[in-house]
This record gives C-alpha cells, sequence and structure tokens, in this order.
C-alpha cells in the first residue's frame, strides 16, 4: 500500500509539473515585430520651352515664349524656384511680365518663388505671363546695333523639399550653399 501511495504521489508530482508547465506556456505570447521602412524623398525638376531658343527683335511685336518648370510626378512638397538672367539692354527693348502664382524673392535681383504641394503627376509651370514678350514700338534701329553679340535672356530652375524649411530666403540660401558645394 505504500508502495501505491508513493507512485500516486508521483504521478501526481508529475501531473502538476506538466499543469505549471502548460499553463507557464499558454501565459507566454510573443507579439508580431513592427518594421519601419525609411524611403529618401525626391523632388523632380525640368525646364523646358517648345517655342524656340532665337526670336526676332522687331518694333512693335509680340514673340511667342513659353518657358515652364515642370515638377514631376510623385515629387515631394517643395520649394520651387526660377531665376531669369538678362542683358541689361534686351531689358530696355522688350516688356514682360511673370505668371501668375509667383513671388519676387526679396533681395534678390530675377528670382521668383512658388511652393508646390506633393503631386502624383507631372505638373507644370509657366513662367513668363501669356507666354509672350512684346518688342517695345519705340526700339530704334540704333539700339539694336548696340548688341555686338544677340542679347540673351537664360532662365534657371531650383527646388528644394520644404519639409524643415521655413521660409523661401532660407530655402534660396540652402541652394545657393549645396551649388557652390558642388
Amino acid at each position: 500500500m505504500k508502495k501505491i501511495i508513493v507512485v500516486l504521489c508521483i504521478l501526481l508530482l508529475m501531473l502538476s509539473s506538466v499543469l505549471v508547465g502548460v499553463t507557464y506556456a499558454s501565459l507566454a505570447s510573443k507579439t508580431p515585430s513592427v518594421v519601419n521602412t525609411f524611403v529618401v524623398g525626391n523632388v523632380s525638376l525640368s525646364l523646358t520651352e517648345s517655342t524656340g531658343s532665337n526670336y526676332l527683335l522687331i518694333p512693335g511685336t509680340t514673340v511667342k515664349k513659353d518657358p515652364r518648370v515642370m515638377v514631376g510626378k510623385n515629387s515631394e512638397k517643395c520649394w520651387l524656384f526660377f531665376k531669369i538672367e538678362s542683358d541689361e539692354e534686351l531689358e530696355k527693348l522688350v516688356t514682360y511680365s511673370i505668371a501668375d502664382g509667383w513671388t519676387a524673392l526679396e533681395g534678390v535681383e530675377g528670382v521668383y518663388w512658388r511652393q508646390v504641394e506633393e503631386t502624383p503627376e507631372d505638373k507644370y509651370y509657366s513662367i513668363i505671363k501669356d507666354d509672350k514678350i512684346t518688342v517695345k514700338d519705340t526700339v530704334t534701329e540704333e539700339q539694336l546695333a548696340v548688341f555686338g553679340n544677340d542679347p540673351k535672356m537664360i532662365f534657371y530652375a531650383y527646388a528644394i523639399q520644404f519639409e524643415g524649411i521655413s521660409a523661401p530666403e532660407t530655402a534660396w540660401e540652402n541652394l545657393q550653399t549645396e551649388e557652390d558645394e558642388a
């Protein structure tokens, strides 16, 4: 009888250890992992013009000129700039206006900016209002003869991410610093 009691005690002990193990195993849990993926933002940019690059200066005429800045699809929200460099003499002979939506950058001649939201598609922004430049009707042959070389108007486009940059002046300074380092 003693043997039976000892065997029963051993069996009871074994059963209780199995139950404790099962209970412990059922209390343990594993959570799914969290994966963080970091992607690099992108601002895609191009400058186009379909009207060519050579224009006749005839007093009183309007010249079609359509420079456009394109922010590419899937670009991040950005500060968008363009800069016009033009011969001083040319500026005396022609008139044009900057297209709507652009703001002159204070203190920087010929530089304009705008904010561009994240875009799922290519988005084009005109630079010259109504895509035209007018040659003043008061231009004389003598004024045109001043040009030993053909006068030039050069357009540049720049963009930088919006995030982390609070003002267009700061964005422009950052762009100039990057350009100087390149």
